[in-house]
């Protein structure tokens, strides 16, 4: 027959390396896992990567967006050793948020609870700011698990999505280590390295110099990934094994701070030259507006 014909086409993926560091296209989402105190029943403590076998923990996801969402999909992978706690079962209504004076709503409440996964769906419209979700899950199993990251997306938009950051959990009949030396020695004989979501970051020495800044991870100076980003699409790729700009002319190595200066003085000349540009065209402008008025006052 004749008429419109339309083709939708949904790709998802299971990307081959997960990623120590989130993924921010549009959505910023991060992740922790907390113990829950059987005594008062809240979640308490630092952030989590070794969980008491038997116990329960508590998972929170976070998302930050700039923009307001008609509707977002919040997804966490739950950890093959943990068991995740159905919220659906639960008598307490978690919709209504508040101290008893000042409520509000919330958007994620109602999870989709699978063992494999746990799913919200937004209500109604996101607005822009940060939004958290969370469930509970038992440690049932012992062993070193994959910590998979969150994912949050738009609905409308599924290429406006984030993803938080990946590592591993361990769950052990051990006892939990309270110092960094003897948890990092822990993990070193599980065969896992300490989540990067949960290394403490490292001051610089001395203060940056200009066009650099402090690499937390590392505790050094370099220069911004935008910079050397820049030098590279004005250089033609000429860089070299770390990544550091080259004089084209000299071939020497340039350092962050002059690469900074190259590039604020090419954008301050060009900026001059606009303005001189639009300035010339103005008066250009004028005098011929000046002159078409005096020829019409000759002749009449």
């Amino acid at each position: 027959g004749e008429g419109e014909a339309s083709v939708a086409v949904e790709l998802r993926f299971v990307p081959s390396r997960l990623s120590k560091d989130p993924v921010y296209r549009g959505i910023f989402v991060d992740k922790i896992v907390q113990v829950v105190d059987p005594r008062t029943g809240q979640a308490t403590g630092e952030p989590l990567q070794v969980v008491p076998y038997g116990s329960t923990v508590e998972i929170t996801v976070q998302m930050t967006t700039a923009d307001d969402l008609h509707s977002v999909t919040l997804v966490d992978f739950v950890p093959a050793g943990l068991e995740p706690i159905d919220k659906n079962l639960s008598e307490n209504d978690e919709r209504r948020v508040g101290d008893g004076r000042r409520w509000y709503y919330n958007p994620f409440s109602s999870p989709e609870t699978r063992p494999e996964k746990v799913k919200w769906n937004s209500v109604g419209s996101l607005p822009a700011g940060t939004h958290s979700a969370c469930y509970r899950a038992v440690a049932v199993t012992q062993g070193v698990f994959a910590l998979s990251p969150a994912k949050a997306y738009s609905n409308d938009q599924p290429e406006l999505m984030g993803l938080s950051w990946a590592g591993t959990l361990v769950v052990t009949e051990e006892q939990i280590p309270e110092t960094e030396e003897a948890m990092n020695a822990l993990l070193e004989s599980k065969g896992v390295k300490q989540n990067s979501r949960l290394a403490m970051g490292k001051d610089c020495p001395e203060d940056c110099g200009l066009g650099e800044e402090c690499n937390i991870s590392i505790g050094k100076c370099e220069a911004p990934q935008v910079m050397v980003s820049l030098f590279r699409s004005v250089s033609g790729d000429k860089l070299d094994k770390i990544g550091e700009p080259r004089n084209i002319a000299t071939g020497r190595k340039m350092s962050a701070p002059l690469v900074a200066l190259t590039v604020g003085a090419l954008l301050l000349a060009f900026v001059i030259i606009r303005i001189k540009y639009t300035t010339k065209g103005s008066k250009n402008s004028d005098m011929k507006d000046a002159e078409e008025t005096n020829s019409l006052i000759e002749l009449t």
